[in-house]
């Protein structure tokens, strides 16, 4: 489906599936423009720099001592794989 088709079809569908298509193409180009602009911007290359954040040590375990619960091993995981990519100098 084109695009003045897609938009079209969106103000006045033809049933229940037509308007799903257009939807469907509609959100495929909103990516395909969030995608290429953060490429041309280079967030999403090796260029890009951010400063290292790293969060360990006291601060971190007094934090989730604060918990009122018990982290699982999967939130351990993903804390785990959050704190890497702090530490890393690309975003």
């Amino acid at each position: 489906m084109n695009l003045g088709d897609a938009l079209h079809r969106c103000i006045f569908p033809d049933g229940q599936e037509v308007l799903e298509r257009a939807r469907q193409r509609l959100c495929f180009d909103e990516f395909l423009c969030l995608q290429l602009g953060c490429c041309a911007s280079g967030a999403c290359g090796a260029r890009s720099r951010a400063g290292r954040w790293p969060c360990h040590g006291s601060d971190l375990e007094t934090l989730i001592a604060g918990l009122p619960f018990t982290l699982t091993s999967a939130q351990n995981k993903a804390l785990r794989d959050i704190l890497a990519d702090l530490e890393q100098p690309c975003p």
